[in-house]
């Protein structure tokens, strides 16, 4: 039985699973040759995959397998009420192998996509996007309200996106005393140490100024 998920949220699904249900959109992933079809099925040792309520059945042919894989895919693909996205990696030398068979098949022309032309953005790349257009008072008003309603929902998922974590809106604060005194001793830790090299920056706020003070460790971010 498969649970029913809220709406908005991506459901991982097997073309098994899938049968009797729609989505507004589907994404067939990795469809490799190889992969898919998977003509070369493995058998149990004693056979039990071939009982049946007669007794033993006849093994199943590569026809059959193909004609049965061919069924899923083609049932995983009529899934999608709206949009539809079959991806598969051509990499006819390397490990992944070529594309399927069934890609082929649909007749389209595929759209190629180059990682490292066309490298994917971080989600902190899109965070800092995000934030850069909607404090631009260059920008429209309706672009900041549409970067101010994106972050508002990464907010509770992606450190970084909710504006109370925003060192550049908090009033500056100033200290008359130093941290550490002109002939006091700066003690570090061999953790420390290795901190300190890789940014001093970050050493200072975290370990100095305790600027994750208060911060669950899954959200801290490197200012």
């Amino acid at each position: 039985m498969t649970r029913r998920l809220q709406p908005d949220v991506v459901e991982v699904v097997t073309p098994h699973r899938c049968g009797g249900r729609e989505w507004q959109l589907v994404v067939v992933a990795g469809v490799q040759e190889g992969r898919w079809p998977a003509v070369r099925r493995s058998r149990s040792l004693l056979g039990a995959d071939r009982l049946g309520p007669e007794g033993a059945t006849p093994p199943t042919t590569a026809g059959e397998v193909l004609a049965e894989e061919r069924r899923l895919f083609h049932l995983a693909c009529s899934r999608a009420r709206d949009e539809l996205v079959v991806s598969a990696v051509d990499e006819a030398g390397g490990e992944a192998g070529p594309p399927s068979r069934f890609v082929r098949e649909l007749g389209l022309e595929p759209i190629s996509y180059d990682p490292v032309a066309e490298p994917v953005p971080s989600a902190a790349s899109l965070i800092g996007e995000l934030r850069t257009v909607g404090t631009d008072p260059a920008a429209s008003p309706l672009l900041r309200e549409q970067a101010a309603i994106a972050l508002a929902r990464l907010a509770d998922d992606l450190p970084g996106a909710a504006p109370r974590t925003w060192w550049a809106v908090r009033e500056t604060t100033h200290r008359s005393a130093p941290l550490v005194g002109p002939d006091a001793p700066i003690v570090l830790s061999p953790s420390g140490v290795d901190a300190l090299r890789r940014c001093p920056r970050q050493w200072f706020l975290e370990r100095r100024a305790g600027a994750t003070q208060g911060v669950p460790r899954r959200r801290r971010w490197a200012p």
